[in-house]
């Protein structure tokens, strides 16, 4: 299952199919992996014990 994925994500990265463009509109994608990168760093940068 894991080498499905891999592949069609390198088939994806492959065919074009991903904007290169860095200043247009971000895809919910990326939105979601922007906030869950954000949070699990805060997270993990958090003082203990308060």
């Amino acid at each position: 299952m894991f080498v499905a994925l891999l592949a069609g994500g390198y088939l994806l990265l492959q065919s074009g199919r991903i904007s290169a463009n860095a200043d247009g509109k971000l895809s919910r994608l990326e939105l979601w992996m922007a906030h869950t990168s954000l949070r699990a760093t805060l997270r993990h940068q958090a003082p203990r014990g308060l």
